[in-house]
């Protein structure tokens, strides 16, 4: 009977289970979450490094992406080729929105999650304006748009006035009003007469001693800077005073 349970033993210790890891968690990937970059696109580009392969082989890695602070695995994820380093693009990421993403590495005992990183700049890819302006100067003149009352006088940085609303100084005297329809970001705006414009749509108001009229269907061109800064540049839109056509041609910074 001894001889019986010491053969047995003896088989069990040839075909039993390997001696297990000290720390469960050993058995599973370990994962960094390195960077997450706006591209001049306006999309997200993440990437993320592999520290160790844990138990088994990596078969599986990528990340994840949310608007919530934790992100889980199935999070927007996106899968990537497996390496040491890796890498994955978000793009249609709505502007002014803060996201967080992390990597993530599986390999046969389960999955584990790197750490967390925020982003809260994603821009939009940029708009070209049709005529070079440097920031902070105007024309506005009779004609083709290109004389000019004052140059020699800068145009402000706008700062909000309202929803919406940026107001700036031209010259000594003049002051612009631009009343957007909706929240602003990058992009192109068509000019409205009406003081409560649509979305997509911008009112300018001109005002001296006797207000400017901006004509509706122009173009003003919106690139956003940082969060609450933006670039807004108007290439001869046309403004009437009585009978008068004028042409303004400006560029300023606007800030929430």
């Amino acid at each position: 009977m001894k001889k019986l349970i010491l053969f047995l033993m003896v088989l069990l210790t040839a075909t039993g289970c390997k001696k297990a890891l000290k720390d469960v968690n050993d058995y599973f990937p370990k994962v960094s979450t390195v960077s997450a970059v706006v591209q001049s696109d306006g999309s997200l580009l993440v990437t993320g490094s592999i520290i160790s392969q844990g138990a088994a082989e990596v078969k599986h890695c990528g990340v994840s992406l949310s608007t919530s602070n934790n992100p889980a695995l199935n999070d927007r994820q996106l899968v990537a080729t497996v390496g040491n380093s890796f890498s994955c693009s978000y793009t249609g990421l709505s502007v002014d929105s803060v996201y967080y993403v992390r990597a993530w590495a599986a390999n046969r005992n389960g999955y584990a999650l790197g750490n967390v990183l925020s982003m809260d700049s994603i821009i939009a890819s940029p708009v070209t304006a049709p005529c070079s302006l440097t920031s902070g100067t105007y024309n506005f003149g009779i004609g083709t748009g290109t004389s000019s009352l004052s140059t020699s006088n800068p145009i402000t940085a706008g700062t909000s006035s309202g929803t919406y609303v940026f107001s700036a100084t031209m010259g000594s005297s003049y002051h612009i009003n631009y009343t957007f329809g909706s929240p602003v970001t990058t992009g192109i705006y068509t000019t409205s007469t009406s003081a409560t414009p649509a979305a997509g749509q911008v009112n300018i108001e001109i005002e001296d001693f006797t207000p400017f009229t901006v004509i509706a269907g122009s173009s003003v061109y919106v690139n956003r800077i940082s969060p609450g800064v933006y670039d807004v540049t108007t290439c001869a839109v046309a403004a009437t005073n009585g009978s008068t056509n004028y042409y303004l041609s400006s560029r300023t910074t606007a800030h929430d």
